[in-house]
């Protein structure tokens, strides 16, 4: 299979070049131009299976190119490459029917993964014209059978053997029933964004690869099944049972983590029969649903921990007495110890980690009630809930989202401990917003305090209520608008907070001895 390189730019070209394996790929040489022009002599001159040309060059444009071939007639698949994310040409592409567009700048095994997923279509689609042309049905259709009945077998309960092998060879499949499979089940989290960006088909295409090449040792395998899921992609594979399978899998974890930049946990269930698969993948999607310990690896199912019948872990008093010394490392040390010695026993799971995070959360809210601080204000933001959803994911998530929370508490009781600059600022607050409608449960809730501790300690610094200073805050800002503006005094009540004119002027009168009106008039005398 021969391949075209169409770029005006020479370190991507040589980056394309050097970085790829082409043979591996199954093309046997690669052309090379740097402008269209020449680009159309070598169509014109070889049989080119594949074009790769960047969309926009001075000398001519990539869909310029793609044009004069659709022209021509020339049989050639389109690949084009573009430094837009928002591929605004996908309309024009689409039309003259593009195989795939490459965002620049590209990830090398990307690109090697999108030209073998070429290079495989080109191949099938030969394979297919010759088969075609032979009248040879069955084989065309072969891997697509396979990959149906593997589907099938995996979403509904299996029937009895004697049924299987009769559709086996009904369809005359590659698979024999009397083996055992081990299921490769893997769960992988937070894959929507990577999806979005690549393209659910090209992403599929990449999760399919990864594992033919590691788990089954060639370029394509139907034995792979993916299912995406609101939150985690499940990918499902039957593999003959080996010693090595372990390794095999593990080795697809890191490739999927450093092509599709995604953690993943693999099980390799036990061997079992077609009969048994579609119950033991129900069986393996528990095991890791709850099994937190090897999240981001891979083991084997009979490793699976039990469920914990934990109903406290952590000792609530001890944790206060750490709280009011904020010893933070203390706690997360605790914390630590607590998995440490239930993963030892093989008992730390998702109802551990749950477990462990109530407790924590509990310990931590009872503590700042103590002293006043409505805490989940004080950490309510978007990285604490996003710690907090992935809390129970694995053990090193809790000790993350622990650790955020601890960090934000201590830091919220040291700026309350100032209570000289905590008054300051509530009285700034208070010039901030007095003319809106405005109660101690506002302020209080505006700097994470319960509004009972607020007015005490507000008292205490100022010898004086804080609704008061609001009060006559508000007058003040009141006898300055009616002495030096013509604003109606219903206006200057509605302007300074007060919502009730009546309200306003009798409480006008209680503090200066006469009404709002008896005031402007006087102080203009």
């Amino acid at each position: 299979m021969n391949i075209l390189l169409v770029d005006d730019d020479i370190p991507t070209m040589d980056l394309i070049l050097s970085s790829i394996d082409w043979p591996a790929i199954g093309i046997e040489k690669v052309h090379t131009a740097y402008s269209i022009s020449p680009a159309k002599q070598i169509l014109l001159n070889n049989s080119i299976d594949l074009v790769i040309s960047d969309i926009e060059m001075p000398k001519g444009s990539g869909l310029e190119l793609l044009q004069w071939i659709r022209e021509q007639g020339i049989p050639t698949e389109f690949v084009l490459l573009t430094c837009h994310e928002k591929f605004e040409y996908a309309a024009t592409a689409i039309k003259m029917e593009v195989m795939e567009y490459i965002i620049k700048p590209f990830d090398p095994e990307i690109m090697k993964l999108t030209i073998r997923r070429c290079a495989q279509k080109i191949a099938r689609k030969k394979e297919e014209q010759s088969r075609l042309e032979i009248g040879d049905w069955h084989l065309r259709n072969l891997s697509r059978d396979e990959n149906a009945f593997w589907l099938s077998l995996l979403n509904t309960p299996s029937g009895d053997l004697r049924t299987l092998r009769a559709e086996i060879a009904a369809r005359s499949l590659r698979i024999s029933a009397d083996e055992t499979y081990c299921l490769v089940v893997t769960r992988m989290t937070d894959y929507e964004d990577k999806m979005t960006e690549m393209g659910n088909k090209l992403f599929m295409y990449c999760l399919k690869s990864l594992y033919a090449e590691e788990i089954f040792r060639q370029a394509e395998c139907p034995r792979t099944v993916i299912r995406l899921m609101e939150t985690d992609a499940w990918v499902i594979a039957a593999a003959e049972n080996s010693p090595d399978l372990e390794r095999r899998c593990q080795k697809a974890l890191s490739r999927c983590e450093q092509t599709l930049h995604l953690q993943a946990t693999c099980c390799v269930g036990q061997p079992r029969l077609l009969t048994e698969l579609a119950a033991g993948f129900m069986q393996i999607q528990k095991i890791m649903v709850s099994n937190v310990a090897h999240f981001g690896g891979c083991f084997r199912e009979e490793q699976a921990q039990p469920e914990s019948g934990d109903r406290q872990i952590l000792n609530l008093q001890e944790m206060e007495n750490m709280l009011i010394r904020k010893d933070k490392r203390a706690i997360l040390n605790e914390i630590k110890r607590e998995m440490d010695i239930r993963s030892s026993m093989r008992r730390l799971n998702e109802h551990t980690l749950h477990t462990l995070r109530k407790e924590v959360t509990q310990a931590v809210y009872a503590h700042m009630l103590k002293e006043g601080m409505q805490v989940t204000r004080a950490v309510g933001d978007e990285a604490f809930d996003r710690l907090a959803d992935n809390a129970c994911r694995s053990p090193m998530d809790l000790i993350r989202w622990a650790n955020y929370l601890l960090e934000k508490t201590f830091q919220t009781l040291e700026e309350l401990s100032r209570t000289d600059t905590l008054v300051e600022r509530v009285n700034a607050y208070i010039s901030a917003h007095y003319a809106q409608p405005l109660s101690r449960d506002d302020i209080a809730a505006a700097f994470h305090l319960t509004p009972q501790y607020l007015a005490k300690l507000y008292s205490k610094k100022t010898g004086r209520f804080l609704m008061d200073y609001l009060r006559e805050y508000r007058l003040e800002q009141a006898k300055k608008l009616l002495a030096g503006s013509e604003m109606p005094v219903s206006e200057v009540a509605m302007n300074t907070g007060f919502d009730n004119f009546s309200y306003f002027s009798t409480l006008f009168k209680k503090e200066t001895g006469m009404s709002p009106q008896q005031y402007r008039a006087g102080n203009r005398r």
